[in-house]
């Protein structure tokens, strides 16, 4: 039960990302995608594909490679990427490696904006899909602290109160809307709740200190 929920929501954070990026289909690079190629999903799956011979450091520098053969395919020449974190994976035609990227404005982290590269053992390319955030003119120095932000989620929101909440992790985000393109400062703030398995995901405008969009979350 919990490795088929975990399965479903790997599948339900692929359609958000498709979802919310506003770059096009071109962008996906679906040449090597065959249903030879499609993710093998079973209850051995993690113990299978979780160790391949290609090394996360040879695989970081293939995905690197891939990548640079690809500029010409942004819109944008000032989008910036950053190693993020190495996967295992394995589908009917191989085991492979998942090198994933961060996008950054002016060193900030912009909020959905990321790369998946899968590299097969062999060294050749599975697939590669953007989500990339373009054409961001912002300036990225916050006028409301982190601190005066989540007191203002304090104010904003009755079920977030400072004796309800056991940590929390804030970053400084670039933020693009799908609707209209337009960007903006948030601070982005991953609360932790002392009741079990309760998040809360909000953003604040680090400009403006407006209380954006809070999501209450369930680990289950």
């Amino acid at each position: 039960m919990k490795k088929t929920i975990i399965i479903l929501t790997c599948l339900l954070v692929q359609m958000f990302i498709l979802t919310v990026s506003n770059v096009s289909s071109q962008y996906i690079d679906s040449s090597k995608v065959s249903s030879d190629s499609i993710p093998v999903f079973d209850f051995n799956y993690y113990d299978k594909y979780k160790t391949t011979s290609l090394s996360d450091t040879a695989a970081i520098d293939l995905a690197l490679k891939y990548l640079d053969e690809r500029k010409n395919e942004w819109k944008s020449d000032d989008i910036v990427l950053r190693h993020w974190m190495v996967s295992s994976g394995g589908c009917k035609a191989g085991r492979f490696k998942d090198v994933r990227f961060r996008q950054y404005y002016k060193g900030v982290l912009v909020f959905g904006g990321t790369v998946y590269v899968d590299v097969f053992e062999s060294g050749e390319l599975r697939d590669i899909l953007y989500a990339l955030k373009d054409n961001i003119d912002l300036d990225v120095i916050p006028e409301i602290s982190a601190e005066k932000a989540l007191d203002s989620i304090f104010a904003g929101e009755p079920n977030i109160k400072k004796e309800t909440i056991k940590s929390y992790i804030c970053d400084l985000v670039v933020i693009k809307s799908i609707q209209d393109g337009s960007t903006g400062l948030c601070w982005h703030f991953y609360i932790s709740s002392t009741t079990e398995n309760l998040f809360w995901s909000c953003f604040v405008n680090a400009k403006t200190g407006r209380v954006g969009s809070i999501v209450e979350m369930w680990d289950i």
